[in-house]
């Protein structure tokens, strides 16, 4: 069958599913962004030479942190090295100029401060480490004696007027490894996403004869750069692996594996053109997810998604969209050409998406950040699994305790420590209509990617409709517990165990009580048995005088029956 062919039977099966889209949003999926320093494209627009910049910069970065969170995002790659430069104290490389405007610190760490703030709103943080280019001429000698290209020279080549680390040079896999590790022993980072690991573009003019012939490999050239790549790949993996296994490794990869012959030429692939293997990094259990940069639409797009599926070995592919193609100066796609991007990676459960750049998508270029709000990410989601070294699920959380703390809820719970497991936690609250459990779809979720074992929560952002809370536990694998026993702010506990319910029905202090029983008058009094109120049989009680504690209700039933029980109002 013709790709043509099969890209029109997709458009018409997109067609068909965008009524759905809204009801069947995935409750695991990655939702990610590339948050690009290279230049400042979209951070940062200002200079922290002076507090009042460095200020500046920090609000710059909240604000889109905000925007994203709004949006329900779970993953931000943050720009971390770009050239041979870095947005952290670094003992290896200098300081990106893009912070202050010369090789300096800004007064403060980017890096810290961004991985604090996307965790207090639920978003992970992974560091996107720029990793074999170093530059062009003038910006390496910009950065003086601290570049690599200027103190190790040896380790490095020029291509076209640009400097690369040399992937065959036995120690650019230790240099690329320090800086992994300075990120990770250092930062409480949730990932390293790596950009750029593979040779260049026309990499058969790469000058390294002199690097292959003092191997003395006897590989063919093409394999034995592919295994440089790989030697570098795994490294990387096998470390962090063994230091902070939380911590996942991925990459931006080219965004075609290989040519494909059902269809078109695809100009170049990660396989053939710059010896980039992912396909046997995942088979080798050396990545946990990849994001292929694919930054094409219909031929050039549909097929690779399978083909990247093919050779995943169960690994979450998520496929990288290009939203800055719908800009008039690059390629005026349509919005739909995304949109039904999204909505594929959702028919082919890839994983998630993965979108270029952040700037693109705040700016709300043909209405995408609008579809993404009103239509894709209407709920949070949870990661996709990544348990092939832990599929044990943890314990569920107990103790799910709901206050009334004026214009919001506070909840907090408890989290058992598990013997053998290395745990760390975060957590996902759920608003229920009813106390049932059995079922927790991504609409009822809340909040997720919580860290601690407390959230606050406005009221306004709790629907009318909910009534009923629980709390789950996700490890570092991303395996989801059993919910905690389901609590209501609207219902005593006390009385529930009797089969009589206490619920607020109203902001305004309005509530009822539900019993299977008929009542005719209710009492409530205090420890001191003095009356508070009495009032006979209402749909609504008025209630809101009455201050957090314990009271004593005495319901009188029509037969003349007493039924006493403790309320303790929130």
């Amino acid at each position: 069958m013709k790709w043509s062919l099969i890209v029109l039977l997709i458009g018409i099966s997109l067609c068909e599913s965008v009524v759905l889209n809204a009801a069947e949003i995935p409750k695991r999926e990655m939702r990610a962004v590339w948050l690009t320093t290279n230049y400042a494209l979209d951070w940062p627009k200002s200079k922290a030479n002076t507090a009042a910049g460095r200020l500046k910069q920090q609000r710059e970065m909240i604000r889109i942190l905000d925007q994203l969170a709004a949006a329900n995002f779970n993953v931000v790659l943050f720009q971390t090295r770009l050239r041979g430069d870095v947005l952290y104290p670094s003992y290896i490389e200098p300081w990106s100029s893009v912070l202050t405007g010369s090789i300096s610190s800004p007064g403060y760490d980017p890096l810290d401060f961004m991985i604090k703030e996307c965790h207090k709103r639920g978003m992970e943080c992974h560091a996107w480490i720029v990793s074999i280019p170093l530059g062009t001429t003038s910006h390496v000698r910009a950065l003086g004696k601290r570049s690599i290209a200027n103190s190790r020279p040896d380790m490095c080549k020029q291509l076209f007027g640009e400097y690369y680390l040399d992937p065959g040079h036995p120690e650019t896999a230790l240099y690329i490894l320090s800086l992994v590790k300075e990120v990770v022993l250092n930062y409480d980072i949730d990932g390293i996403h790596l950009d750029y690991i593979r040779y260049p573009d026309k990499a058969d003019n790469f000058p390294d004869k002199n690097t292959y012939i003092r191997s003395g490999s006897r590989l063919p050239l093409k394999e034995w750069r592919r295994e440089n790549i790989n030697r570098i790949v795994y490294g990387i993996y096998d470390w962090v692996k063994k230091t902070k296994p939380r911590v996942k490794v991925s990459s931006a990869t080219l965004g075609r594996y290989i040519s494909l012959n059902e269809a078109p030429t695809p100009g170049w692939t990660s396989y053939e053109t710059v010896y980039q293997d992912p396909k046997e990094w995942m088979k080798q259990g050396k990545h946990d997810f990849i994001v292929p940069m694919m930054y094409a639409k219909d031929n050039y797009y549909y097929p690779y998604v399978y083909n990247w599926q093919s050779v995943s070995n169960g690994r979450p592919i998520i496929p990288g969209l290009a939203v800055y193609q719908m800009e008039r100066r690059e390629k005026d796609w349509p919005l739909r050409d995304i949109t039904d991007q999204i909505d594929f990676t959702r028919m082919t459960s890839t994983g998630g998406q993965g979108y270029y750049r952040a700037g693109n998508l705040l700016q709300n270029e043909k209405g995408i950040w609008d579809y993404l709000l009103d239509h894709a990410y209407t709920s949070p989601a949870l990661l996709p699994l990544m348990n092939w070294n832990d599929s044990i699920i943890p314990l569920a959380p107990s103790d799910l305790q709901i206050t009334d703390n004026k214009s919001e809820w506070i909840f907090t719970w408890n989290q058992e420590s598990e013997e053998g497991k290395t745990f760390f936690s975060t957590y996902t609250l759920y608003g229920l209509p009813e106390a049932n459990t059995s079922s927790l779809p991504a609409k009822q979720i809340i909040r997720t990617g919580i860290r601690e074992n407390q959230i606050r929560i406005p009221k306004k952002l709790i629907s009318p409709e909910i009534n009923y809370f629980c709390v789950t536990a996700c490890d570092e694998s991303y395996n989801e517990s059993a919910p905690s026993e389901p609590s209501s702010p609207y219902f005593s506990k006390q009385c529930s165990n009797q089969g009589i319910f206490f619920r607020h029905s109203s902001p305004k202090g309005e509530y009822t009580i539900e019993t299977k029983e008929i009542y005719s008058h209710v009492v409530i009094k205090n420890n001191l048995n003095q009356t508070l109120f009495s009032h006979s049989n209402s749909d609504s009680l008025q209630l809101g005088f009455l201050p957090s504690g314990s009271y004593k209700v005495i319901l009188i039933h029509e037969d003349g029956k007493i039924k006493n029980f403790v309320w303790n109002k929130l």
